[in-house]
């Protein structure tokens, strides 16, 4: 009895992982296509700094706004989790029902199939809007054209303790993370 009620939790445990990753490779690589000075519609938030958008009769299509880190809004007890929902939330507040204007990177997609980009709402930048909120860090890794803006902003919002810099806790660990990935100061 007890080898059976194993094998069911093995097998149902693989099925929903199964079913799971299928899930998220399916809004990972949704497969419509997009271009520079587009205009599309928010789809679905996935996190705060992916997203999925998408032209009138056209297949949405998975968008990762270039220059930014949100953290992970899943892990229950990580102090940093609260301000990912924020950034999500705030994003989805900014693009609910709004027409988005799309602007590619140098390098239209990344290694998974999202797409890379920024989003504008009318002339503001939904990432920028972010870091200055202090909702996001900035992700120097791979530069881009707003990069200098977004460090100054996020260097603003830091001194102003904005967002997740006005926790003491959050801020430490946002500033490792930063340190981890070379995105910042030591």
């Amino acid at each position: 009895m007890f080898w059976s009620l194993i094998a069911v939790l093995l097998i149902a445990s693989a099925f929903f992982g199964v079913q799971a990753e299928k899930t998220r490779q399916s809004f990972q690589a949704a497969d419509g296509k997009i271009a520079s000075g587009d205009t599309v519609r928010l789809v679905r938030m996935i996190d705060g700094d992916t997203v999925l958008v998408g032209r009138e009769g056209a297949k949405p299509v998975t968008l990762r706004l270039i220059g930014i880190r949100s953290t992970n809004d899943k892990v229950e007890k990580d102090v940093l989790s609260p301000f990912a929902r924020m950034a999500k939330e705030e994003a989805q507040r900014m693009m609910e029902g709004k027409d988005l204007r799309v602007q590619l990177d140098a390098t239209p997609r990344d290694r998974r199939g999202r797409w890379l980009g920024t989003l504008f709402v009318g002339e503001e930048d939904v990432a920028l809007s972010l870091i200055r909120r202090g909702l996001a860090l900035v992700q120097t890794l791979y530069p881009f054209p707003a990069m200098p803006l977004y460090v100054q902003e996020q260097g603003i919002a830091r001194a102003a303790r904005k967002g997740l810099w006005g926790n003491q806790e959050a801020a430490a660990k946002a500033a490792a993370q930063l340190r981890e990935a070379g995105d910042g100061p030591s």
